[in-house]
């Protein structure tokens, strides 16, 4: 063997020996490493039939009209540590819920932040979660909580852990309520729903750069 033959291997068996430590850390949180972002704490994923989307800032995106998920990471909630960490997600058939921008704070009456203020949470079913996406035209949100311990705040389901107190985890969305009244998303008669997702990673209750995420979903016929 040549001296630029052996040159090859001994590259060749660097680059294997490279690849095996990025998988077994990556193993090591239980995520992949183009799962997430290193950066900002909103981001989520739409899943259906099959299919997964990275949703973006202010898009809109076609879909069928039959159920999907939503994907996303959280921290895991603490009452006893003060750790009030939620998704607050709103919907709403008005283009209007996509005017609330970063900056506002939620314990200012004048915010600009309405749908995620105090006393406008929706309250889960009985078992603890949304039973529905509700579409609602007046400030309100779906508080979704994950605790590893506690099933009454469980409100996605957990897809994997990502390291210590942080989780993957996924809402379902089979149905929709409007005006009380539960639908399922393949009767539903909604063209676009606006939705808007924020989460107040720091806990300051301002929504900083990165933790809002607004989108559409357009169904199709």
């Amino acid at each position: 063997m040549n001296y630029f033959h052996r040159a090859f291997y001994r590259t060749l068996q660097l680059l294997c020996a490279l690849l095996i430590l990025q998988a077994v850390s990556s193993c090591k949180t239980g995520q992949s490493t183009d799962d997430w972002p290193t950066v900002g704490p909103v981001y989520l994923k739409l899943f259906q039939d099959g299919k997964t989307i990275h949703l973006r800032d202010m898009s809109t995106y076609k879909m069928k009209r039959m159920p999907f998920s939503l994907i996303f990471p959280l921290r895991e909630y603490n009452d006893a540590k003060d750790k009030f960490h939620s998704a607050r997600i709103s919907c709403s058939e008005s283009s209007k819920l996509h005017k609330i921008n970063e900056g506002g704070n939620l314990d200012s009456a004048n915010s600009g932040m309405p749908f995620f203020a105090r006393g406008t949470g929706l309250a889960p079913s009985a078992n603890g979660k949304y039973d529905a996406l509700y579409i609602t035209d007046y400030p309100s949100h779906h508080y979704i909580t994950y605790h590893s311990k506690q099933s009454n705040l469980q409100r996605a389901e957990l897809v994997k852990k990502i390291d210590d107190g942080h989780y993957e985890v996924m809402l379902d969305i089979s149905k929709i309520n409007i005006k009380d009244r539960d639908i399922p998303i393949k009767k539903s008669k909604n063209k676009k729903l606006y939705f808007i997702v924020f989460m107040d990673d720091n806990l300051n209750r301002v929504a900083d750069q990165g933790e809002l995420l607004r989108f559409a979903i357009e169904f199709g016929k």
